[in-house]
C-alpha cells in the first residue's frame, strides 16, 4: 500500500469491495457510515472493558467455527470456560459495561441476568428462584457494590446470603476492601478469566456444601 504525502493513503489495488461500492454512489456512502459505525462500536468497547474483550470476542468467532460439525452444528466455543447451565447476575450503572459483560458470559454458556442499579439487583436477589454467582461494579450512585453486597450477606434466605459476589472495579487492589467480596478483579477485565473465576467459585460452594 503507497502513502502519498499530502494524498493520504492510497487505495489497495486487491480490495474488492472497493469496485462493489464506489465511495461516490449511494451503496458506497451507506457502507462506509457502517464501516465507521463498526470502528466507533469497537473503539466504545475498549473504552469500557479494555482491548482483551475485543481479543476474546475474536477468540469465541474462531471456536465456534472450529466446533462445527459435519452436520453443521456448532458446539460450545472450545476455548472458554463452560458456564452451561448457570444463571448470572450482572449489575453494573453503565449501559456498554452491562452489554459487554452479557455478551461474553452468554458465550460461556451462561444466562445473565442485568441490573442497571443495587437497588434492581437485589429485587433480582429476593425474586429470582436460581442465582448463581453476582457479578458487580463498585462505583455505582446511591448503593455502591460494597452496601449492596452487604445488604446481600444480610438476606433472610441462607441460599441468597451464601451467593458468590465478583467485584469490578477502575481501582488499584490497594484501596479495595476486598474481603467484601468473594474475588475482585480489576478493570480493563479479562473477560476469559471472569468465566473463570466463577467456575472456581463455584467448585469452592459446591465442595463446602457436601
Amino acid at each position: 500500500m503507497a502513502v502519498v504525502p499530502g494524498k493520504g493513503v492510497a487505495p489497495a489495488r486487491d480490495d474488492p469491495g472497493r469496485d462493489r461500492f464506489p465511495p461516490g454512489t449511494p451503496v458506497g456512502r451507506r457502507a462506509g457510515r457502517r464501516s465507521a459505525a463498526l470502528a466507533t462500536a469497537a473503539a466504545v468497547v475498549r473504552e469500557v472493558v479494555g482491548v482483551s474483550f475485543v481479543s476474546a470476542l475474536h477468540r469465541v468467532s474462531r471456536a465456534g467455527r472450529e466446533t462445527r460439525d459435519m452436520n453443521g452444528k456448532t458446539g460450545q466455543p472450545s476455548m472458554l470456560p463452560d458456564l452451561s447451565g448457570l444463571t448470572v447476575l450482572v449489575v453494573d450503572d453503565d449501559e456498554d459495561a452491562i452489554e459487554v459483560l452479557t455478551t461474553m458470559i452468554n458465550a460461556c454458556g451462561a444466562e445473565v441476568l442485568f441490573a442497571r442499579s443495587a437497588s434492581d439487583g437485589l429485587a433480582y436477589i429476593d425474586a429470582t428462584p436460581h442465582l448463581d454467582v453476582v457479578v458487580t461494579d463498585i462505583s455505582m450512585p446511591r448503593i455502591d457494590g460494597y452496601e449492596f453486597t452487604r445488604k446481600i450477606r444480610e438476606h433472610p434466605s441462607a441460599a441468597r446470603r451464601s451467593v458468590p459476589v465478583i467485584a469490578l472495579t477502575g481501582f488499584q487492589q490497594r484501596y479495595v476492601i476486598t474481603e467484601t467480596f468473594d474475588a475482585f478483579m480489576q478493570k480493563p477485565v479479562d473477560l476469559d478469566r471472569l468465566c473463570s473465576v466463577i467456575q472456581v467459585l463455584l467448585t469452592k460452594r459446591r465442595r463446602a456444601s457436601l
